[in-house]
C-alpha cells in the first residue's frame, strides 16, 4: 500500500520535533565540548554525566540521520526530509549523491 503524503497540519507539528532535536544535537556537542575529561575523574557522577551526555547526543543524531537518510521503505506516519520538498512524496528513502572526497578538508 503506498504511503499518503503527511498534511500541512503534520507537517507543523513535525518541524517542532525536528527543531526539538536540532537542538538538543547542538547543546549536547556544547556540553560535551567543553566537558572535562572524564577519564581525569575518579568521582562516579561525573563519569555517569559525561556518558549520559554521550548517550544523548548519538540519540539525537541517530534520530535526525533516520529523517534525512531513512533506511529501508518509507514508513506511513513517519516524517522525512523529502516530506518537505514540494513534489517529493517520500516513497522511498532519499539517497545522496555519491560524494567525491574532497582535498581540502583542513581537519
Amino acid at each position: 500500500m503506498p504511503r499518503h503524503p503527511p498534511t500541512p497540519e503534520q507537517l507543523l507539528a513535525a518541524s517542532e520535533d525536528l527543531l526539538y532535536e536540532i537542538e538538543m544535537l547542538g547543546h549536547t556537542a556544547q556540553l560535551l565540548y567543553h566537558a572535562k575529561p572524564w577519564e581525569a575523574s575518579t568521582y562516579w557522577v561525573d563519569k555517569t554525566q559525561y556518558f549520559a551526555m554521550v548517550e544523548s547526543f548519538a540519540t539525537h543524531a541517530r534520530s535526525l540521520m533516520g529523517f534525512f537518510y531513512p533506511s529501508g521503505r518509507a514508513q506511513e506516519g513517519e516524517i522525512y526530509a523529502t516530506d518537505y520538498i514540494p513534489g517529493r512524496h517520500a516513497t522511498r528513502p532519499f539517497r545522496p549523491a555519491a560524494r567525491r572526497p574532497s582535498h581540502n578538508l583542513r581537519l
